[in-house]
């Protein structure tokens, strides 16, 4: 990414390479997901949601900051919900999926 200064601190030449650390903002939940959880079409951004049938739905969700490997989201996601993480661009709406056993227990 490429940004301009308005006022350039001393010793700083044109070309210069840094690292910069803006703030997420209010993200209002801090929920944090895979990168590969993450649907984008259109320059939209959705996540399969799992529901209690096992079937899935896309819901749209706001993205407050993006990372390496995972994604803040801002609003669109509780708590508690789950979503799919790998696949993501091959699935349809209403399809059943199958659920791998919960590693955190």
């Amino acid at each position: 990414m490429k940004c301009t200064l308005a006022g350039q601190p001393p010793g700083w030449r044109l070309g210069l390479n840094t690292i910069v650390t803006l703030a997420s903002g209010n993200a209002a939940h801090g929920i944090r997901i895979p990168a590969t959880a993450l649907y984008e079409k259109d320059r939209k951004s959705a996540v399969w949601i799992v529901k209690l049938d096992h079937t899935i739905e896309l819901r749209p969700i706001e993205v407050a900051r993006y990372d390496t490997d995972s994604v803040e989201i801002g609003s669109g996601l509780r708590a508690g919900e789950r979503i799919v993480t790998a696949g993501v661009h091959k699935l349809l709406a209403g399809q059943e999926v199958r659920l791998l056993p919960d590693s955190s227990k």
